[in-house]
């Protein structure tokens, strides 16, 4: 197959089913083989995993594709990578003509639409967004693991696959243009947390975020280790970290779970195609 991301020395191998592409490259670095520039792509997985081990159905139609990058002395080894990488993506589909958003920390969206309103305990953390009570629209996300001296990124995107409500999909478009669209995603992040220091990346995320960004306008309720907080969503801070107008002052939030208790009425128009 031929290279799909311009200057970009990566090498797809393609497979009809595995039971992950992340952990298929996990195994390649057990047995010792070189995976620098491998990307691994399958039709189909039998046992996806998204963040915090949570389960991701991976039916024949979607786009699921994991690479490998060395990185001996962890220079991609950043706190706001996940979230650069789901803007990447965000950015070229956007050039494509395809529009999506952004969840905080590592999730890609359809745009919520302009009448849409939250309904009970809107968490949209849930294996594909199958639960009745998730945020509408979860296309799919990114998970970033670093292994043997190596960054693994694994992208899984619902595109032809008919996932269930209230989870959405990129329908109507070629399942290997969107794969080749994540990875120049993908290659785009990984070469501005390459090329470009701390500050810089600090200083250009909040910008970046912006029109992509899902929850703004939002008020939140997030259930976090140490306890709950609600208020109203400010957008992220240079690390990549949520910040929160909470009744105790702004809160910065690592982690957590997130639920929308209330969205602007105006919001962009769904679409997930050109």
């Amino acid at each position: 197959m031929d290279n799909p991301v311009p200057g970009a020395n990566f090498e797809v191998r393609h497979f009809d089913s595995l039971p992950s592409t992340q952990e298929f490259l996990k195994e390649l670095l057990r047995r010792g083989e070189p995976v620098d520039g491998v990307v691994i792509r399958a039709n189909r997985q039998e046992q996806g995993r998204g963040r915090l081990g949570r389960s991701w159905s991976s039916p024949v139609g979607g786009s699921y594709q994991s690479l490998a990058v060395a990185d001996p002395v962890g220079v991609l080894r950043r706190p706001q990578l996940p979230l650069l990488v789901a803007l990447g993506i965000a950015q070229v589909l956007d050039t494509a003509g395809v529009k999506v958003a952004v969840k905080w920390p590592n999730d890609l969206y359809l745009p919520l639409s302009g009448g849409w309103r939250p309904s009970g305990d809107q968490t949209g953390q849930t294996g594909q967004g199958s639960s009745s009570s998730a945020i509408p629209g979860k296309l799919g996300g990114i998970l970033c693991e670093y292994v043997r001296g190596h960054l693994l990124v694994g992208v899984g995107l619902n595109v032809a696959n008919r996932p269930p409500a209230p989870a959405g999909a990129l329908e109507d478009l070629e399942v290997e243009a969107v794969s080749d669209w994540v990875l120049q995603g993908v290659s785009r992040a990984l070469q501005d947390a390459q090329e470009q220091g701390d500050q810089d990346i600090a200083g250009l995320l909040p910008e970046r975020l912006g029109r992509f960004d899902l929850l703004r306008g939002c008020r939140l309720r997030v259930d976090t280790q140490e306890g709950t907080v609600e208020g109203r969503y400010l957008g992220v801070s240079p690390e990549g970290f949520m910040l929160l107008d909470s009744a105790s002052g702004v809160a910065e939030i690592r982690s957590g779970r997130i639920g929308i208790t209330d969205a602007p009425a105006h919001r962009a128009k769904r679409s997930g195609s050109r």
